[in-house]
């Protein structure tokens, strides 16, 4: 049976992908906390969505499932419920489910369209199913229309048979009271530092499953020292799926049975359900230790993460520097001593500057055109940013 004939998966999917979407259209705008039920209407007495909010989601959901191969997608607009959609939803992929889109910010910032086969993902999430085939029930900390959620949430239980519990939009503060024997609990970093921070003790056999941006090597044995039973870290990316993976506490990982290194080891080549096969280049430069162990040793575009979503210092710097009072500005991650955010130095029109005026005004500033994984949580001040002797920027503290 496929996946989406288990009207609960099919369903948390779209919630998730509406939510999702609804958040990029309503920066700074708290949504209804999740789950959704299916009665919810979608337009002015549910979510509220208009004309042009609901063609949007009517377009990012038929993307992402590839409705439009069944000819109904333009249905959608004429449905006004969420269980509707998912009605409709059910009879297109009935039609066409071969394939599914994902989409990752890309190197510039803007949306990138990654395509997956739907035969590629079962393949990894059968993979997946080998090494957590004991679990009772999956815990979801993320959400199901990234790639990674729909992997470990969604192909994985529907492969094991067992329940999903989504708490997407729960803290961590009872996390310890909420767990049980056999939990698969899906998160990534920044959940797992502040379940570090909350949960004094792990339940016996529990199993954790981090992805989305490294894992810190201190919370290996803060949350082992919790009680937590395993710990496995997944490397991947919106364009390839996973790669590979890793038990704390060591520190390399391993491919995935279906990729293998190439000869010059600059890129990686996954073997492919029907016998053929694809060369990939990485989104990270990969220090192999042996043919099947390697460290992922930086990204090439420069990104970094922020509570699991790729944020781009480019775009971000940008769109700071597009303030009236702002002549440029730098973007950068905060060390770990100084948090997990975003920080700018900001090059001011006029100086010298109120500091702590110009800064409200840029916070504004970043509600209105960024998302909230890319708003900087600190702003520094400087006549010009620092470059080296080539005129290239450099880091700055």
């Amino acid at each position: 049976m496929p996946w989406w004939r288990d009207r609960s998966l099919l369903t948390a999917f779209i919630v998730d992908l509406l939510h999702g979407e609804l958040a990029k259209l309503r920066p700074g705008q708290a949504l209804p906390p999740r789950p959704w039920s299916e009665s919810l209407e979608i337009g002015e007495a549910g979510l509220g969505a208009d004309s042009l909010e609901k063609l949007t989601l009517a377009s990012a959901l038929g993307q992402a499932l590839r409705l439009d191969r069944s000819g109904l997608d333009d249905h959608l607009l004429a449905r006004t419920s969420i269980g509707s959609w998912v009605d409709l939803a059910e009879i297109c992929l009935g039609r066409f489910d071969f394939s599914m889109v994902f989409l990752t910010s890309g190197s510039a910032g803007h949306p990138k369209i990654c395509e997956h086969s739907l035969a590629c993902l079962q393949q990894e999430a059968t993979f997946l199913a080998s090494m957590f085939g004991d679990r009772e029930r999956i815990v979801a900390a993320v959400s199901c229309r990234h790639i990674y959620g729909f992997l470990f949430t969604v192909l994985l239980p529907h492969i094991l048979g067992v329940p999903v519990w989504r708490r997407v939009d729960k803290t961590t503060v009872n996390l310890g009271a909420e767990l049980r024997r056999g939990d698969l609990v899906v998160g990534f970093p920044d959940f797992w530092r502040l379940g570090s921070r909350s949960v004094e003790q792990f339940p016996s056999d529990v199993v954790a499953v981090s992805s989305t941006a490294p894992l810190p090597r201190d919370l290996d044995d803060v949350l082992a020292n919790r009680g937590l039973s395993r710990l496995v870290e997944i490397y991947g990316a919106s364009e390839t799926a996973g790669i590979g993976w890793r038990l704390a506490p060591s520190p390399d990982f391993n491919l995935f049975p279906f990729w293998t290194r190439s000869p010059d080891g600059d890129s990686i080549i996954r073997g492919l359900p029907d016998g053929r096969t694809t060369e990939i280049l990485p989104q990270d430069r990969l220090d192999w230790r042996s043919e099947r162990l390697f460290r992922p040793a930086g990204r090439l575009d420069e990104a970094f993460q922020v509570g699991g979503v790729n944020v781009h210092p480019r775009r971000v710097a940008d769109v700071l520097s597009r303030h009236p009072e702002v002549v440029e500005a730098s973007v950068r991650l905060m060390r770990p001593e100084e948090g997990s955010r975003a920080k700018a130095l900001i090059v001011p029109r006029n100086m010298p500057v109120d500091e702590r005026v110009l800064s409200a005004e840029l916070e504004r500033w970043s509600v209105e055109h960024l998302s909230a994984a890319e708003r900087p949580k600190s702003y520094s001040f400087a006549r010009e940013l620092p470059r080296d002797a080539l005129g290239k920027l450099v880091d700055w503290r």
